[in-house]
C-alpha cells in the first residue's frame, strides 16, 4: 500500500539518486489497494503509456528483491507529477497520505483523480493535509457510471502537457523538400528545456520556494534576500544579476532547513524553515505557512529555527 512505516521522504530523498540503469518516470501513480482501483490504475498507466508518457506504478517498477521503501522514495523523488487517485480509502491511508505530502513539499505538479465522490466539507471525510493539498487544484473526475474515462484521459493528458510533462514524440529530421521539420527558435528552446531538465534531475530542489524572477522552481543555491521579506532567487537568475541592490544569503541544500521528524499538525506536511511548537499541547507543531494562517492562535507557540 505505498510507505512502509519506518522513515520519511525526507530522508530518503538526502540519501537516495536515480537508479543506474533505469530511466526517469515522468509521473508517479498514487493510490490505495482496493482492487476495483487496482484495474483502474492499470488502465490509467496503459493508457499515458499509449501516449508516450512515462508512469511509475509499485507493481510495474519495482525490481524483485529491492526495498519496498527505498525504491518508492526513489520513484518520488525522480519524478515531476504525482497523480492522486483519491479514495475513501486513499484518504484515511497514512501510506498513500505520505506519497502525497511528500511530493507536495518536494514541489512536485500534483493531479487529484477523483475515483469515487466524498465531502471535502470542514466536517467531511478528508483530513486537513489531503485537504490542504488538493482542495485549490483542479480535478479530473473518473467516477464510474459518471464520467466517460476517454474524456476524462484527455482532460488528463491535456493538464499534464499544459505543466510541460509531454509524451516522446519522434520527429522527421527532414520533410520532402530538404528543409528541417523544425525552425531554428523551436530547436533552441528544445535544447534550452533539455538542459534545465539535467541539471534538475543532479541539483536538490528546494521545496515551496519560488524565484521571484522567472516564478521558476529553485535548484541548487537559493538566494534568500536579506531584506526583503521571502523573496528569492534561483542560480540563473543570480547569475544575470538580477537584484543586485540586496545582499542575498546562499542556501545550499534545502536539508540544512528541514525539521526531521516533525510534521505540521495542520497541513502534515514536513516542516521547513521556522517551527511552531505548542507551548500548551503536547507533540503540537505548525509550519510557518499555517501558523501565518491563523491556526492554533488559542495558545502560545514557540519559534524553533531549522536545525
Amino acid at each position: 500500500e505505498g510507505f512502509r512505516e519506518s522513515g520519511s521522504i525526507c530522508d530518503i530523498g538526502s540519501v537516495m539518486s536515480k537508479p543506474e540503469g533505469r530511466s526517469r518516470k515522468e509521473i508517479f501513480i498514487s493510490y490505495g489497494r482496493e482492487d476495483e482501483v487496482k484495474d483502474f490504475v492499470k488502465k490509467l498507466k496503459d493508457s499515458l503509456e499509449g501516449r508516450r508518457l512515462s508512469s511509475w506504478l509499485d507493481t510495474t517498477d519495482i525490481p524483485a528483491g529491492s526495498d519496498w521503501h527505498a525504491e518508492i522514495g526513489v520513484g518520488l523523488q525522480n519524478c515531476r507529477a504525482l497523480i492522486a487517485i483519491i479514495t475513501k480509502k486513499y484518504i484515511s491511508s497514512r501510506f498513500c497520505k505520505k506519497e502525497l505530502y511528500g511530493a507536495n513539499t518536494d514541489g512536485k505538479k500534483i493531479f487529484p483523480i477523483i475515483f469515487e465522490d466524498f465531502d471535502l466539507g470542514a466536517n467531511g471525510e478528508v483530513g486537513a493535509g489531503v485537504k490542504y493539498v488538493i482542495s485549490d487544484i483542479n480535478w479530473t473526475f473518473f467516477r464510474k457510471g459518471k464520467d466517460d474515462f476517454a474524456e476524462s484521459v484527455a482532460k488528463l493528458i491535456d493538464g499534464l502537457n499544459a505543466a510541460g510533462i509531454k509524451g516522446e514524440v519522434e520527429v522527421e529530421e527532414e520533410n520532402e523538400e530538404g528543409e528541417d521539420t523544425e525552425d531554428g527558435e523551436e530547436e533552441e528552446e528544445e535544447e534550452e528545456e533539455e538542459e534545465v531538465k539535467e541539471e534538475e534531475e543532479v541539483k536538490e530542489l528546494h521545496p515551496r520556494v519560488l524565484c521571484d524572477i522567472c516564478k521558476g522552481a529553485v535548484y541548487g543555491t537559493r538566494y534568500k534576500c536579506t531584506v526583503c521579506p521571502n523573496y528569492d532567487l534561483c542560480e540563473r537568475c543570480k547569475a544575470k544579476g538580477r537584484h543586485a541592490e540586496h545582499a542575498m544569503t546562499a542556501i545550499k541544500s534545502p536539508k540544512d532547513r528541514c525539521h526531521r521528524g516533525f510534521f505540521c499538525d495542520i497541513c502534515e506536511s514536513f516542516i521547513y524553515g521556522i517551527r511552531y511548537k505548542c507551548l500548551k499541547c503536547s507533540n503540537y507543531d505548525l509550519c510557518w505557512e499555517c501558523k501565518g494562517k491563523g491556526h492554533h492562535s488559542e495558545h502560545k507557540m514557540k519559534a524553533f529555527q531549522a536545525p
